[in-house]
């Protein structure tokens, strides 16, 4: 069946191809879209290649996190981030009361007997009160209706326990960042890398034009008629 598809494929291209460059009356404006294109990959493959031959990729922590500063508004969280803890348990769990005391605890005892507890047991849990996660990326995890708004919950609230399906999903959260907030450093790092990256290589490819055209003038390869600024 796959050899069957592929090569039907393959024969409808090839017929509709040359039925099409038959019919097609204008195929020199084609010819000439085609040339031009390929004029286009050309010229971005030297500029990629001069650019990663002339322009340092290496950035320093400091300038990194200088840009950052230097640019507040520019980072900012679309949705809430949360720090905390997320467990997804069976209704029949013979420890539920416990977990439900244990996931809320900051006791490094009960930490740990939750731990141990959700290897063998628990269907879903993710301990992250060092690091931000998105409420978008929890709430694909959480039988949450389109009504439920986390900015306004999170303000007020510090856990979430809701039972469906025959499980039980809890949710503790440590730390809370509203939305339109200024986006932490760690979530925003790799963003000012492409950033950076990309304003380096516009900056690069003016020098690498203008460098060109300066040539083309000085060696008389390039003449120009009419006043171009």
């Amino acid at each position: 069946m796959f050899v069957r598809g592929y090569v039907r494929n393959w024969i409808d291209g090839r017929l509709v191809g040359e039925v099409a460059y038959k019919n097609i009356p204008d195929n020199k404006a084609i010819e000439d879209l085609v040339q031009d294109y390929r004029s286009e990959l050309i010229m971005w493959e030297y500029r990629r290649m001069m650019f990663e031959q002339h322009v340092p990729s290496f950035m320093s922590d400091d300038s990194i996190r200088s840009y950052y500063d230097n640019h507040p508004g520019d980072w900012v969280t679309e949705s809430p981030l949360l720090k905390g803890i997320f467990v997804k348990v069976p209704e029949s769990d013979s420890r539920l009361k416990d977990i439900k005391v244990w996931y809320k605890s900051n006791k490094m005892s009960d930490l740990e007997n939750l731990e141990k507890h959700v290897i063998s047991d628990t269907v879903d849990y993710e301990y992250f009160r060092e690091r931000w996660i998105d409420w978008n990326t929890l709430k694909s995890r959480f039988p949450v209706d389109g009504s439920f708004s986390p900015d306004r919950y999170w303000n007020s609230h510090k856990t979430l326990e809701i039972s469906d399906g025959g499980y039980v999903y809890l949710l503790a959260v440590t730390d809370f960042l509203p939305s339109k907030s200024v986006m932490p450093y760690e979530l925003a790092v790799d963003d000012i890398k492409d950033r950076i990256v990309n304003e380096r290589r516009a900056q690069y490819d003016r020098q690498l034009k203008d460098g060109l055209f300066a040539e083309g003038l000085e060696s008389g390869e390039l003449e120009v008629r009419i006043k171009l600024d």
